[in-house]
């Protein structure tokens, strides 16, 4: 598992694919706003809510995990949604 800004992950794919693991899924953490909270909930809509403190240089407001694993010539394990 990996957390990487977007931009880096060609570059990070490549590296790990070369070290004989293949990209499996990712999970994305969406940032909020807290001051936000009470409108988001009661609206539901997030819209305005987006959080840019974490990074306002990349002006970014999620965080996304990737998973890899050791590639076998026969999986053990075929994931699939």
């Amino acid at each position: 598992m990996m957390w990487i800004e977007k931009g880096y992950f060609v570059e990070m794919l490549k590296g790990l694919e070369q070290r004989g693991l293949s990209y499996v899924e990712n999970i994305t953490w969406v940032i909020l706003d807290e001051s936000k909270k009470e409108e988001v909930n009661k609206t539901g809509k997030i819209v305005n809510a987006f959080s840019l403190k974490d990074a306002p240089h990349l002006r970014s407001c999620k965080k996304t995990l990737y998973f890899f694993r050791k590639r076998t010539e026969k999986p053990l394990l075929e994931l699939r949604h």
